[in-house]
């Protein structure tokens, strides 16, 4: 009879344990809204003087924004959002983060004049001339400015890091892991509240375990770290602030896929490939996407609508088949030109200045006998695809990263700009990594027109 009761008070204890390990997981997992919403920042900038080139703002990366910035201080910024977004926005100079959550609509005043005077005081120009409300996770002057000065420390290069970027993966890993936790150490010093503290700890796993993989790439081996499991990242959804579907490899190798970060990246990872394969006009069906969680589905449905309706009276051709003759495919619809492909995108710097320098010169090639090709991935952004395609003759074509990589694309190694230039015959004459200017590339055009 003891016994039994014993047993009885250990069973109800565990089950009050397991309860509240699932009742502090449940709450972990809620702590930014899982939704698909309209999101909105918006602000003004008192005091801008008249035609000052003091005011920029933003950087907002993969988002495809309604935005309007003016001269006069005025921004608005309105997109949809299925995730979180750890957002970077530069006003007047400053470097203000803010972390965004899906149905955010922030609210921005900045006193022009109070930032100038205060320009020696980073922490008092975040609490007394930059003025945030609305924000879902709320973060203080002292968090904004520490952010930016930890996240410099993780990435100062030393003779010491280029020193141990020569050594095995397992080497190096147990010497940025040191390194991580001397910074970790750090965080209780600060002065932050317990929600900070957490951002700041991702903040810095962001960058120990982009480290970990980088250096493993390098090495072209799986990136495996026996620390893995110590990590805040895999246990929590706020990871989704600051890591990506690209993490999922980097936990499915030390086997936390299974952990809250793991599955949710996993179901994003679904609803992206979607995303990326409606966006190059690939087929997919409802049934397919019917089968993501809410807000991907949601997200997915509209974005397939949207895609729809822009491309309802285009007829334009594009390659079919396997992949890996998709180039030999399209430079055969040009027998008997000069094919001058082009991988770009949108974000790509580099990129665009080579476009915009060989605009320069394109229109005497077209009538020498040249052929442009521009062919760019889902990582560039739509509007600036449709962009492109209106301001420049040629054939244009975006593929998903997938189809990058089945293409066989000659000397690709995915830095990009990358240029091929076919013969008259179709037959490839050269391959160029990187915008190197007119005078590298117009020679390589002169010699295969004579040809």
């Amino acid at each position: 009879m003891k016994r039994i009761i014993i047993s009885t008070i250990v069973i109800a204890l565990m089950a009050i344990v397991t309860s509240s390990v699932m009742m502090s997981c449940k709450k972990e997992t809620l702590e930014w809204p899982r939704k698909y919403a309209t999101t909105v920042v918006r602000g003004h900038v008192n005091g801008l003087p008249e035609n000052s080139k003091d005011f920029y703002a933003l950087g907002i990366w993969d988002l495809e924004p309604d935005s309007l910035v003016d001269s006069a201080g005025v921004f608005f910024i309105k997109t949809n959002l299925y995730s979180p977004r750890n957002l970077e926005m530069h006003i007047c100079g400053v470097w203000c983060p803010l972390l965004l959550c899906p149905g955010d609509t922030l609210d921005i005043e900045v006193d022009y004049p109070k930032l100038k005077e205060l320009q020696d005081d980073r922490e008092k120009q975040y609490s007394e001339a930059i003025h945030i409300q609305g924000a879902h996770i709320q973060l203080s002057p002292k968090y904004r400015v520490l952010v930016d000065d930890k996240l410099l420390w993780a990435d100062v290069i030393t003779a010491e890091r280029k020193a141990q970027y020569r050594k095995s993966l397992a080497e190096f890993g147990e010497w940025e892991w040191l390194q991580h936790q001397r910074r970790l150490a750090d965080i209780d010093s600060l002065g932050l509240d317990d929600t900070e503290k957490k951002h700041m700890q991702l903040r810095l796993e962001q960058k120990y375990v982009k480290h970990v993989c980088d250096h493993a790439k390098s090495l072209n081996v799986e990136p495996r770290d026996p620390h893995a499991d110590s990590l805040f990242m895999p246990n929590t959804m706020l990871a989704a602030f600051y890591f990506n579907t690209e993490s999922l490899d980097y936990l499915k190798v030390n086997g936390l896929e299974r952990k809250p970060m793991g599955r949710y990246l996993e179901e994003r990872k679904q609803g992206e490939d979607i995303l990326a394969r409606i966006k190059a006009l690939h087929e997919v069906s409802d049934d397919e996407i019917g089968r993501l969680t809410p807000e991907f589905r949601q997200a997915v449905s509209e974005f397939k609508a949207q895609i729809a309706e822009r491309t309802k009276n285009q007829k334009d051709w594009k390659p079919e088949g396997d992949p890996a003759t998709w180039i030999e495919q399209i430079v055969e619809r040009h027998r008997g030109k000069v094919v001058y492909v082009d991988f770009w995108a949108t974000w790509c710097g580099p990129c665009n200045l080579g476009i915009k320098e060989m605009e320069t010169v394109k229109a005497e090639y077209e009538k020498r006998g040249v052929y442009f090709v521009y062919i760019t991935d889902n990582s560039s952004r739509l509007d600036g695809f449709y962009e492109m395609k209106k301001k420049h003759s040629g054939d244009h074509f975006l593929f998903t990263k997938d189809d990058f990589k089945a293409m066989n694309i000659p000397k690709y190694t995915g830095a990009i700009p990358h240029y091929l230039i076919y013969g008259r015959d179709g037959k490839l004459v050269k391959t160029l990594t990187g915008w190197g200017g007119l005078e590298r590339i117009t020679p390589i055009l002169d010699d295969a027109l004579k040809q």
